[in-house]
């Protein structure tokens, strides 16, 4: 699913080099590691590099592809072999090795979220290995040999790695949230009255932001979970035909409460630039989010602020604040029109080919929505969004709808293809002479709040808002 239609947000900056091509991304390498049928570990950094007998371990790191002043080394990470045990160096025939490829160029520094590279030996075998700066194979015999720069850590095999939060309610008020950090921390689950609620057929989807700039807005478009060579139906494939798992380095995150923050270097969802299923471009700038459960004391309200921190001015702007994309089964669509008035849209009103089945939801005549709910058919379910009109900012939505056509009812199956999207739109209402958004540097932050029950509950709670002035 691209991310390039409706898309946006989110903060803190850290300095960070540049790639060939573009100012705006890092270009970087996917380290794999896999044990040979030998005993001999190796890293890889090509999908289709799977000999006889070995063992995939998975990806353990990213690295840039390309040496930067001041940020990384100026000489790459060597992959060496001597009889039979790979080595990896910065030094040149280390040992008397032989060198055998270029795995990329490691930070010279602990940059915010990156871990240490570290080298491993066990003399009774003579064998080397490259772990992240959290794992230990010293009860493997194994003992530090040396340090090898910084890289951002990688899951393994791993889709999915959970951080929990709730609303601190009980029973039927309830709301359980986890936010997945192998893919940039969205939210790829929220639950309540024991229905979870999002899809994850890939890193596209969650309940996340992104957003897009340039006249090359599909080649330019951050996305907070990762590329389109995230996790696909949350399984780890084959990498030699499905690439390597490309999910946005999560740099900080935690949970204080009920209210949950992370903060991403987003992933390009088309990793372009020289990008690929196995080299994916991070932007130079951040994203963070702050998602408070149980807002102002309501047990079903979330409190949604996306910070987006951007190195430099980017013109050609466009972005979601928030979009969730949620299970099938949610198939009915309505627009807050404020004062407790909301109007359904019909699903006849999407478009029904193309990549891009969405409509926006904007202001037109008398009509100026506040907000959007997705819905169950029979309203045992429903999630809404709400934004009231903000200084500097249009008040703008949209939602997306991609049925099953075998099952027009939808499902609960959270891997299914099949999806519907809600979302709001964070535009600017100034624009250049051109009628382009201009994103300026620095820190810019923006508020939505997301309203979880049944139907009736979530439109009530949608009036609510609107009567706090919120």
């Amino acid at each position: 699913m691209t991310r390039s239609f409706f898309v946006a947000i989110a903060a803190a900056v850290i300095a960070t080099p540049s790639v060939a091509g573009s100012s705006d991304w890092v270009l970087h390498n996917t380290l794999r590691r896999i044990k040979l049928s030998n005993g001999d570990y190796m890293l890889t950094i090509s999908p289709s590099e799977n000999p006889s007998g070995s063992t995939d371990d998975g990806p353990i790191f990213y690295v840039p592809v390309y040496s930067s002043t001041n940020y990384t080394l100026n000489y790459p990470i060597k992959r060496l072999f001597r009889f039979s045990d790979h080595m990896d160096s910065l030094v040149d025939g280390e040992g008397g090795y032989a060198f055998e490829a270029n795995l990329g160029f490691p930070y010279l520094q602990q940059w915010q979220g990156t871990e240490l590279i570290r080298r491993w030996f066990r003399a009774s075998s003579g064998d080397h290995l490259t772990a992240k700066g959290s794992e230990s194979y010293s009860g493997a015999g194994y003992t530090l040999d040396a340090s090898l720069g910084y890289g951002y850590p990688r899951p393994n095999k791993q889709c999915n790695v959970g951080l929990s939060v709730t609303n601190g309610g009980s029973g039927s008020t309830l709301v359980q949230a986890s936010a997945n950090l192998a893919a940039g921390g969205v939210i790829s689950a929220l639950s309540w009255n024991g229905k979870q609620f999002v899809n994850n057929y890939d890193y596209g989807r969650q309940i996340q932001a992104a957003f897009s700039f340039s006249t090359d807005p599909t080649n330019n478009n951050p996305t907070e979970g990762g590329s389109m060579f995230g996790c696909a139906q949350g399984t780890y494939a084959n990498p030699a035909t499905n690439g390597l798992p490309q999910g946005s380095p999560v740099l900080a995150s935690s949970v204080t409460g009920s209210t949950l923050t992370t903060t991403t270097q987003p992933l390009n969802w088309l990793p372009a630039y020289g990008g690929s299923s196995t080299q994916p471009s991070a932007w130079t700038g951040t994203m963070q989010k702050s998602v408070e459960f149980n807002s102002g004391g309501n047990w079903n309200r979330i409190k949604w602020v996306t910070t987006l921190n951007s190195p430099a001015s980017l013109s050609g702007y466009d972005g979601e604040l928030v979009g969730a994309y949620l299970n099938s089964e949610f198939n009915v669509f309505q627009k807050y029109l404020g004062a407790g008035s909301f109007s359904t849209i019909s699903n006849s009103s999407f478009p029904t080919t193309g990549q891009l089945r969405c409509i926006e939801i904007i202001p037109s005549g008398s009509e100026n929505p506040k907000g959007m709910v997705l819905a169950t058919a029979n309203g045992s379910y429903a999630l809404g969004m709400y934004r009231s009109k903000q200084v500097g900012w249009n008040n703008h939505f949209g939602a997306c709808y991609y049925p099953d056509p075998s099952n027009p009812q939808g499902s609960s199956d959270q891997y299914s293809q099949a999806t519907s999207k809600i979302l709001v739109l964070n535009r600017f209402e100034q624009r250049d002479a051109y009628g382009s958004q201009t994103l300026p540097a620095g820190s810019t932050s923006a508020t939505a709040y997301l309203v979880i029950g049944t139907l009736a509950q979530v439109q009530a709670g949608l009036r609510q808002l609107e009567q706090e002035g919120k």
